[in-house]
C-alpha cells in the first residue's frame, strides 16, 4: 500500500511531503449477502442419447451474474517504510517518528490491528461448480499508524537522543530525526504544528479479482438458482 503527500491539493498535507509504503498482511472472516443472484448458468451442457451419440448445447443465463455485499471482520499486520536520503525504504516502527513511546500520552501502536470489510462484488458460475468473482471493498482499521502519521510533528532532537540512547546508534538516530524533522520540508512545521488527524482511524480501499470453488449449491445448476 503506497501513499504519498505529492499528489494531494491540500495546502498543509502537501507540504508535509510524506511519502510512505506499508506492507500488509490481512485475515479476515465475512459474510456475502446475495440481493441479485444468477438464475442459471452460462456452459456447455449435454448427455448421451438412446444411439449412444454425445449431444451438447450451450445454456443461456436469464441473470447473468450474483451481485452481493461483503460484511466481514478480522485482522492485520503491518510495517510502515520511508524513503531516505540514500534512496532506499528503511521500516519506521522503531523510529519514533511522532514521540510514540517517548512521553506517556504517545504510546507505540501494535504492529496487529483490527480491520472491518464492507464491500460489493459480483460472481459469475462458469462451471458448475467454478466461479470468477470481482469484489471492491472497504478496509476499516483500529489504527491511524498505517502511514506513521497521526498527531503533531515531535522535536527531532528529542527524537535523535531517545533512539540513540535506546539503540546506541548514531545513524539509525539520525534517520529517526531525518523522519521527524518537519523543518527540512518547510520552515512553519515546527513541534506542536498537526502533522495528522488522531481523531479518524486509517482506512484503504482494494479491487480483488478471483477464482472460487462452490462447494454448496443447488444440484441441478441448469435448472434452479445459484447460491
Amino acid at each position: 500500500m503506497n501513499s504519498c503527500d505529492n499528489y494531494t491539493e491540500n495546502e498543509a498535507r502537501n507540504a508535509r511531503q510524506v511519502s510512505r509504503i506499508t506492507d500488509v498482511v490481512e485475515l479476515y472472516a465475512g459474510v456475502e449477502f446475495y440481493f441479485l443472484k444468477q438464475t442459471v448458468s452460462s456452459f456447455r451442457s449435454g448427455a448421451f442419447n438412446n444411439k449412444n451419440n454425445f449431444k451438447s448445447r450451450v445454456v443461456r443465463s436469464k441473470v447473468p451474474f450474483s451481485m452481493y455485499l461483503i460484511l466481514g471482520a478480522g485482522g492485520l499486520w503491518y510495517d510502515c517504510k520511508g524513503k531516505y536520503t540514500d534512496g532506499e525504504w528503511y521500516s519506521l516502527r522503531k523510529l519514533n517518528t511522532e514521540g510514540q513511546g517517548i512521553i506517556s500520552t504517545r504510546k507505540a501502536p501494535s504492529m496487529i490491528q483490527g480491520v472491518g470489510v464492507l464491500g460489493l462484488g459480483i460472481k459469475r458460475l462458469i462451471l458448475p461448480s467454478l466461479a470468477i468473482k470481482a469484489e471492491a471493498s472497504m478496509r476499516l482499521t483500529s489504527t491511524d499508524y498505517l502511514d506513521e502519521v497521526s498527531t503533531t510533528y515531535f522535536s527531532p532532537e528529542s527524537i535523535y537522543d531517545h533512539v540513540l540512547q535506546e539503540t546506541g546508534d548514531a545513524d539509525q538516530a539520525e534517520m529517526a530525526k531525518y523522519f521527524a524533522d518537519g523543518t527540512r520540508l518547510d520552515a512553519t512545521l515546527t513541534p506542536g504544528q498537526i502533522r495528522g488527524n488522531a481523531l479518524k482511524r486509517d482506512a484503504y480501499f482494494t479491487v480483488q479479482l478471483g477464482i472460487c470453488y462452490v462447494i454448496s449449491g443447488k444440484k441441478q445448476p441448469l435448472r434452479n438458482s445459484f447460491k
